[in-house]
């Protein structure tokens, strides 16, 4: 079994190199391959130079990899055979593959489904979207289509600007809908074939990978260093359980304080499901993890340098 993971090198200089994309083999630990990813260099933001790796999924014999301004498309040989990219699908995240194309989400607070040719078959603007923003109690804000956000960087230090309000960087397709996770007010929600609003939980801090899996909710709790599940109440219990409640936990790092982007240790992000108490998630220094029925069984380091953090994770078919 492999696994192919990004990386971001938090705080990277402009034309630095800010991340990675390696595939390890699970079974002897051995770093297959890895390379640089291309730097844009351009628009710098606070996480590291182009961003670095973003998202990365298997779909077919292809790799599609994000990084901050396109989709690398690699075959099984790592031969890059195209790219995918749109003027207004920029500062990538998370994405997933379908036959259709690639779900994306991205810094300008939407959702945007592409084509393999990088045409738009689905956008969803959450500033723009009365039920959302309703929800989460935030400005409604119209973004303008014809700019290309390529080169696009938000006024500096303006918390109140648009491009600040939410942060998505989840994305998942579960049982026919379109999952989205915001983790600026810690809300997990639909976007596909509708909006609807599914939790909003203050604990899970800086989490990432949020999504549903049934009844339950995966999360990554980055800032506490910890995977969680959680459980959404169904029938007679949500007469006494009205929002959702942690059933699982692991500390992926131990040690009191929290982990952050930057200097400390334990910033856990990535994940792969293997069964129903079995998963594998990345950390920083850039490293992955085995959990397996509420403890860590086993860990593949990658860098002993704790600003270089895995992003993406998934496996590659060997």
């Amino acid at each position: 079994m492999r696994a192919i993971c990004t990386t971001v090198i938090r705080g990277a200089n402009q034309y630095e190199f800010s991340g990675r994309i390696i595939e390890i083999d699970l079974t002897s630990g051995q770093i297959v391959m890895a390379m640089h990813l291309p730097n844009k260099g351009q628009v710098l933001g606070p996480r590291g130079g182009s961003r670095g790796g973003r998202g990365v999924r298997v779909f077919g014999q292809k790799i599609y990899v994000a990084i901050y301004d396109r989709i690398l498309v690699y075959d099984f040989d790592w031969n890059l055979v195209s790219e995918i990219k749109h003027p207004y699908v920029v500062g990538h995240h998370e994405i997933q593959v379908d036959v259709e194309g690639v779900w994306c989400t991205t810094m300008m607070d939407s959702v945007v489904k592409l084509d393999f040719s990088g045409r738009v078959l689905f956008e969803w603007w959450g500033s723009e979207d009365d039920d959302f923003v309703a929800w989460l109690s935030i400005n409604r804000h119209a973004w303008d289509r014809t700019e290309n956000y390529d080169s696009y960087e938000p006024p500096a230090y303006n918390e109140s600007y648009p491009g600040f309000q939410c942060h998505f960087n989840s994305v998942y397709c579960v049982d026919g809908k379109v999952y989205v996770y915001d983790l600026s007010h810690q809300a997990l929600f639909a976007v596909w074939p509708r909006f609807e609003p599914l939790a909003r939980v203050p604990a899970w801090n800086r989490a990432h990978n949020v999504h549903p899996r049934g009844q339950d909710i995966l999360v990554n709790v980055s800032g506490d260093k910890r995977f969680e599940i959680w459980r959404m109440p169904m029938g007679m219990h949500k007469f006494w359980r009205r929002k959702p409640y942690r059933t699982h936990q692991v500390v992926v790092v131990p040690g009191p304080e929290q982990s952050t982007q930057f200097s400390r240790s334990g910033w856990v992000r990535g994940l792969i499901e293997l069964g129903p108490q079995e998963f594998i998630v990345g950390c920083n220094p850039a490293g992955l993890h085995h959990l397996k029925d509420g403890r860590v069984v086993q860990s593949w380091p990658i860098s002993d340098e704790v600003n270089e953090a895995v992003h993406g994770l998934t496996l590659k078919p060997c």
